[in-house]
């Protein structure tokens, strides 16, 4: 009797079934190959690995479609209190802005503002397993003053000027960047010049 541990990984090498229909398959461990995978994410991510990285990863690869399935499979198993939803939510958002669904990443952005986030000043981090530790999901955090920006861009691309003006003036009252401020700031600036203008 061979014992494995939980989270072993084994690559198929072959499958041949015999006369008297027993199916002898060849297994090999592929546990080494997993952490050279794991060893190269951190070299191209750089820093430390949670299982939201990956989605973040197939993205910046511009595998939206293979991001899209993974997010929707992390929703599906994870509990609906689960602290990591508003990262979920806002990546949902970024990928669907990146294929140009603004409606749908203007849903998901919507999704996470109503969630619980940190503000601006405060980013909190919650503690969790790491994905060496094979848990999902690890020091996930989202603030409101990104989400609030993102939310106010996607509108003005819309046209929608009174929601890009109402989400740019709640991003700059909690903003306490200068440059940051400045920026939204302009950004206001120029809907109400255009919007008088017409």
């Amino acid at each position: 009797m061979i014992v494995f541990g939980l989270g072993t990984l084994f690559r198929l090498i072959s499958t041949e079934s015999t006369p008297d229909g027993v199916w002898r398959t060849q297994l090999e461990s592929a546990d080494r190959a997993m952490q050279r995978i794991k060893d190269q994410l951190k070299l191209e991510v750089g820093g430390h690995l949670t299982w939201l990285t990956f989605g973040n990863y197939l993205i910046a690869l511009k595998r939206v479609d293979a991001a899209e399935e993974y997010y929707k499979y992390l929703l599906q198993v994870l509990p609906s209190d689960h602290s990591s939803l508003a990262s979920i939510y806002n990546n949902m958002g970024l990928m669907y802005s990146m294929k140009e669904n603004d409606q749908e990443a203007l849903k998901w952005f919507e999704k996470a503002l109503k969630l619980k986030v940190t503000d601006s000043s405060t980013t909190v981090t919650q503690k969790k397993p790491s994905m060496e530790d094979e848990s999902p999901l690890q020091h996930t955090s989202i603030d409101r003053l990104t989400i609030l920006s993102k939310l106010a861009d996607l509108y003005n691309r819309q046209e929608n000027h009174l929601e890009a003006l109402n989400y740019y003036r709640q991003a700059l009252e909690i903003s306490t960047d200068v440059s940051l401020r400045l920026f939204l700031q302009a950004k206001i600036e120029t809907i109400l010049l255009s919007h008088n203008n017409s």
